[in-house]
């Protein structure tokens, strides 16, 4: 249950993502032909080794796709399928922010209320901390996975050290908080929604595992979701770092945290309901969708613990979860009825982003609609329009773009990336064809042009011209 990071790839990459596929390919195999390149291609698995194995599952619009890649058990060489079970860590957090809802909805908590209702709080931090503080990661409470909390728990246990935070570890831990570290602003948490779930199960007078299995589980019929770790089921994957075996997670305290396993086929079931599929917790689902916290200078908006991103002019539903052994993430475009699952049985948070966004992008960027703007003819500018734009630009620490003219043509270089030629589609703006990038160049004052905009793989960006 690492840190999460949320569709934040600062440097766009201009320069070495795919072209779009070609126009009017059907969809069946478009899929096919983007499972066939994360598995096999020149950066697929086979080749870099970031999964033992994996499974992946892309819903679009009414159609739903599955894909298996390697071994469940690299040992004995079982290959995974659909039925396979993986841990799928902090996605839990999801389920508890239904847990949540339902509470919401049902007028049982107004999420408004301050924690020390219900929890012994430190003086110093008393009456500040709402519930849904707890459930969008703005709480300022220790977040139990940075190097100070880990510390002292890997003394206890440096195999298993969450083993050890029970109910009686998250009481005594708020009691000790005296501060609040940036209260309001995100910050990843793991502690905030195991404190989350304990609050439900103290006001229902029910265990976890009872609210979570009657309130969503049994309401979405998702029978291989469990809590339960059944190390004789032979659906269960061994979970890999590296090329070494991982051991499973065992969680108390921090169950309602990361302590779900399932299968591809539960999780798309379940992406499903989140794009509007029909349920007796509809109205659950919705307002766990629901924008309570946002971050302009993120680019990063909050649910119940769906975290949310605007990529091509829609909103991005995302989450990701990591254990020992396991890494797994959940997404989907609610508006192009687009799910997307994937889940892999060796810990590596960074592939399955990129995993996620290689899916993403290439179904995105299949559209006509994006294939129009992208493709649209090139005009001829003369050099002293051109040469308005020639500078550097800031767009983050370490991450700039500098651009050039040279023989009537504009190029663009960005940090640690090869020189690429951008063609004028209008005054102002430049397209990369070949990389399905677009450049647009933005007045700062009534004079000079100062910004410049960067549009790639649904991402927006700004960068600001150096003097």
């Amino acid at each position: 249950m690492k840190t999460l990071i949320v569709l934040s790839a600062v440097a766009l990459g201009v320069w070495s993502s795919a072209r779009a596929q070609q126009e009017n390919i059907p969809s069946k195999q478009l899929i096919q032909n983007i499972a066939d390149s994360l598995f096999y291609g020149a950066k697929g698995y086979e080749k870099t080794k970031a999964f033992a194995g994996a499974e992946v599952g892309v819903c679009w619009h009414d159609s739903i796709y599955y894909f298996s890649y390697g071994y469940a058990d690299k040992g004995n060489q079982v290959k995974t399928d659909t039925s396979t079970i993986f841990e799928i860590g902090s996605n839990t957090k999801i389920f508890t922010g239904l847990l949540l809802a339902h509470e919401m909805n049902t007028d049982a908590i107004n999420a408004e209320t301050k924690i020390d209702e219900y929890l012994p709080v430190n003086k110093e931090i008393a009456n500040k901390v709402r519930i849904l503080d707890l459930a969008t990661f703005t709480s300022g409470l220790p977040n139990l996975h940075d190097s100070a909390a880990m510390a002292e728990l890997n003394q206890v246990d440096s195999v298993q050290p969450l083993a050890h935070v029970d109910n009686n570890y998250l009481l005594s831990l708020l009691g000790k908080t005296t501060v609040l570290n940036r209260y309001g602003q995100y910050e990843y948490s793991n502690y905030s929604y195991s404190l989350l779930g304990y609050l439900l199960s103290k006001l229902s007078c029910k265990s976890y595992d009872n609210l979570l299995n009657n309130r969503v589980l049994k309401p979405l019929h998702l029978k291989n979701t469990t809590t339960t770790l059944d190390t004789d089921d032979s659906r269960l994957a061994r979970g890999y770092d590296g090329s070494d075996l991982a051991p499973y997670m065992q969680l108390t305290g921090m169950a309602p945290a990361g302590i779900l396993k399932s299968n591809v086929t539960d999780m798309m079931q379940f992406v499903q309901y989140q794009l509007g599929k029909s349920s007796t917790i509809s109205e659950d689902i919705n307002l766990s969708q629901e924008k309570f916290y946002t971050n302009d200078s993120l680019g990063l908006s909050v649910g119940l613990g769906w975290h949310i991103a605007n990529r091509y002019n829609d909103d991005v539903y995302i989450m990701r979860g990591d254990t020992y052994g396991f890494s797994s993430l959940m997404a989907f475009d609610r508006n192009e009825k687009i799910g997307i699952v994937i889940l892999g049985n060796t810990v590596n948070p960074e592939e399955m982003e990129r995993s996620f966004s290689r899916i993403f992008r290439k179904i995105k960027e299949s559209a006509p609609e994006y294939k129009r703007k992208i493709e649209q003819p090139t005009v001829k500018l003369n050099d002293d329009v051109l040469n308005r734009y020639v500078g550097t630009y800031d767009i983050a620490p370490d991450f700039e773009v500098n651009v050039s003219v040279d023989s009537g043509e504009m190029y663009l270089q960005c940090t640690n990336q090869p020189k690429g030629l951008i063609e004028p589609i209008n005054e102002t703006t430049f397209i990369a064809k070949k990389y399905g990038a677009e450049f647009e160049f933005v007045k700062g004052n009534a004079v000079a042009y100062n910004q410049v905009i960067l549009r790639q793989n649904g991402q927006v960006i700004k960068g600001i011209r150096k003097p």
